[in-house]
């Protein structure tokens, strides 16, 4: 008889379409699930664009009231699942404020707890919230998980004990992609182009992430206006997504929030990344796999450059413009070897992060 599969919960804000959500996924596709199975604790009681993907892998998903709405029954309601569910292992992907999974795993005896660090905002790393997060939180931290992830080895000190990252206590947790889903295809490419209205002897420069202010999509929308023969593609959604609608000027198709985006990326001919800060994004990983060329801000981390044809740029227009005038239409690499090689193939990883779970299960409390 089979022994049961070591039951890992993993709790985060929602499984939508983000790149931390994307990444989860990605792993849990690939999983041995006889051996391992994810539950997820959502803080959002919406339905998400992954739900299908998880319930059909046999995995549960949780969901609690959003501290935001109404922190009194968001705290009630983590108490009362800690309290009736069980697991081997939970790994919190949560914000830097937002330490009651922590807690409450604590208090009713998970032996095992993970904190998933994909880097923090900038602000938390400035003036009070410096002083909060160095004095409070990675104290808090070092003192109730058992075991540390990151998705690079620049955000480590963000959220770790600077003795966790000298002993080199922790684990780097790739933000794998889907590779087969981002082969390149000159027939997607044609089909899709066509679809948008798109002349063949256009550039399309390209974008997807969250309308969020890290992404400093103000800054592509700078740039369309001073490249008006340019298409320019932004897909997602989030806080800012009208207003930069209503601000662009006409070459720049928003295409909203799609469970597509590996398609539409097939459209573009340069991909472009202007983030004021970032750790490893995978949209930039899933741009290189198609091969195109892939412009990232000096802001996001080194570990994310694996083709020859990407560069990070100072957050500098004219730098930008003259990179993205350089760009051959339909020019393409094949890249699908070297993000393997990097590291970046869901399906090579998600062996590598089940030995990870196996040590972390089998470690003496």
């Amino acid at each position: 008889m089979n022994p049961k599969p070591i039951r890992i919960l993993q709790v985060i804000d929602n499984m939508d379409l983000g790149g931390m959500e994307n990444m989860l996924i990605n792993y849990y596709k690939k999983i041995d699930k006889n051996k391992f199975q994810f539950d997820f604790l959502l803080s959002n009681k919406s339905s998400c664009a992954h739900e299908e993907e998880i319930i059909k892998n046999g995995g549960k998903i949780f969901r609690i009231t959003p501290r935001r709405i109404n922190p009194i029954i968001n705290r009630i309601e983590i108490e009362r699942f800690f309290k009736q569910n069980k697991y081997d292992i939970i790994e919190i992907h949560q914000g830097v404020t937002y330490l009651l999974p922590l807690k409450m795993a604590n208090k009713y005896k998970i032996r095992r707890i993970i904190i998933h660090n994909h880097g923090i905002d900038q602000k938390y790393k400035h003036g009070l919230y410096d002083i909060y997060r160095k004095k409070i939180i990675i104290p808090y931290i070092k003192k109730r998980a058992t075991n540390f992830f990151a998705c690079s080895e620049k955000v480590l000190g963000d959220l770790f004990d600077e003795k966790i990252i000298k002993n080199k206590n922790y684990y780097i947790i790739n933000n794998v992609i889907d590779v087969e889903k981002y082969k390149q295809n000159n027939k997607t490419r044609n089909d899709i182009r066509r679809e948008l209205g798109i002349r063949d002897n256009t550039c399309v420069v390209g974008h997807v992430g969250n309308f969020t202010y890290p992404k400093n999509q103000k800054f592509i929308i700078d740039i369309s206006r001073q490249l008006k023969n340019y298409t320019f593609i932004l897909v997602g959604d989030g806080k800012y997504y009208q207003q930069l609608k209503e601000l662009a000027p006409k070459n720049v198709l928003f295409y909203g929030k799609t469970n597509e985006a590996d398609i539409i990326m097939q459209s573009f001919d340069v991909f472009i990344m202007p983030s004021l800060w970032e750790g490893v994004p995978l949209a930039a990983i899933e741009a290189q796999a198609i091969g195109i060329k892939t412009l990232l801000s000096d802001k996001i981390s080194t570990e994310t450059i694996i083709s020859k044809s990407t560069k990070r740029i100072q957050l500098n227009i004219d730098g930008w413009i003259k990179e993205i005038k350089r760009v051959h239409i339909g020019e393409r690499e094949a890249n699908s070897s070297l993000i393997t090689k990097a590291g970046y193939n869901n399906a090579k990883e998600a062996s590598k992060l089940e030995k990870i779970y196996k040590i972390i299960s089998n470690q003496e409390s």
